[in-house]
């Protein structure tokens, strides 16, 4: 129903060919050609059929506004107009044509993505141009900025259901998803993992850096030799330095970490 209304809105509107160059709205119309209800097909096949019409006689009275009749300019007139500025080269046209084709396959990529959890009750098309228009604003114009986006979200987004049905349910906005890193983007495992293994690296540089500083650390505070209580389990040695931290949740014991300074073997527990 909420396709249908959209559809009949739509035909209502005045159209004119500069309506549909500048907002490129039969791009966003036309993948409901192929719509499975055979009415919201039907109604869509007639909105493009008219719009082409529009956009094949531009200078029809429906396209474009009557222009007021125009007085014979006099002489004076004449010499006192300002020059028009020049109309836009066949460059500049090449160019926008180039980026409203880009534009527009980069919108029907993103609904690809996004009908992977299509239910038939959501116009997917409107969220795909709506996450598309995030990124042009979000670049800022610059293409290099706005291609990287999409690739991040090409890349992340099929792997991410649950970013894909929060943003299809609304919670959420295209403006909040442009603004999320690389690993923000990524599935929540993943980012439980990532974490492991920093959390993992940092242990392991502290314990090297306990390590490589131990002769220098005895000798600042005047120990010949370190035998602790704990009995290296690879060399036998009795020379063990022990860390501990908080690893875990808060009610849980915190964790021992030890290293051999004659082996240099490492555990914990």
């Amino acid at each position: 129903d909420l396709v249908i209304d959209l559809l009949e809105a739509l035909k209502a509107v005045p159209m004119s060919l500069d309506i549909l160059r500048d907002t490129r709205i039969g791009a966003s119309v036309a993948p409901l050609k192929k719509w499975e209800a055979e009415i919201v097909s039907q109604k869509a096949k007639a909105l493009i059929k008219h719009w082409r019409t529009i956009a094949g006689n531009p200078k029809s009275p429906r396209s474009q506004p009557k222009a007021p009749p125009q007085r014979a300019a006099s002489t004076s007139d004449a010499a006192s107009e300002p020059s028009r500025p020049s109309k836009p080269s066949a460059a500049t046209d090449s160019y926008t044509t180039e980026v409203d084709a880009q534009r527009s396959a980069v919108r029907e990529k993103m609904r690809k993505i996004l009908s992977v959890d299509d239910k038939g009750s959501t116009p997917l098309f409107l969220v795909a141009q709506s996450i598309e228009e995030a990124m042009f604003s979000f670049g800022k114009g610059d293409k290099k900025v706005y291609g990287d986006k999409f690739r991040q979200l090409a890349f992340n987004l099929p792997k991410n259901q649950d970013l894909r049905e929060e943003l299809n349910r609304g919670q959420v906005t295209p403006e909040q998803l442009v603004q999320l890193t690389p690993n923000e983007l990524a599935p929540r495992d993943v980012q439980a993992r990532k974490a492991k293994m920093a959390l993992e690296q940092h242990e392991a540089r502290s314990l090297d850096w306990l390590a490589k500083n131990d002769e220098a650390i005895r000798a600042e505070c005047g120990l010949k030799e370190v035998v602790g209580m704990y009995t290296c389990g690879r060399c036998k040695s009795q020379k063990i330095k022990n860390s501990e931290a908080q690893t875990r949740s808060a009610d849980e014991p915190m964790t021992q970490f030890f290293s051999c300074l004659d082996c240099h073997n490492r555990w914990r527990f």
